[in-house]
């Protein structure tokens, strides 16, 4: 049971911020990185530590590697679309 909290925690965050980016979105077009960087940032850690403590450290290690690779090409997508919209 212990274990299930952080996934629990992970998913509100995760509902919290599809809910504040289907506001935004719908006001101004655009969602703020200091919105989607920290909810990431908790929802993988909260993964992290779920597996930690079910000790399932392959499980550890799958959550880290996923959450570096999304966090990783996201960035790369965003700073390609910023060069492009200001070379543009």
């Amino acid at each position: 049971m212990a274990e299930a909290m952080p996934v629990v925690a992970a998913s509100v965050i995760w509902a919290a911020l599809g809910i504040y980016v289907s506001v935004t979105d719908i006001r101004g077009g655009i969602v703020p990185r200091r919105a989607v960087w920290p909810a990431g940032l908790a929802v993988a850690a909260l993964l992290c530590t779920a597996a930690l403590i079910a000790g399932n450290l392959s499980r550890f290690a799958w959550a880290l590697i996923g959450a570096a690779s999304v966090a990783a090409f996201f960035e790369v997508v965003y700073r390609t679309i910023s060069a492009t919209a200001m070379s543009g």
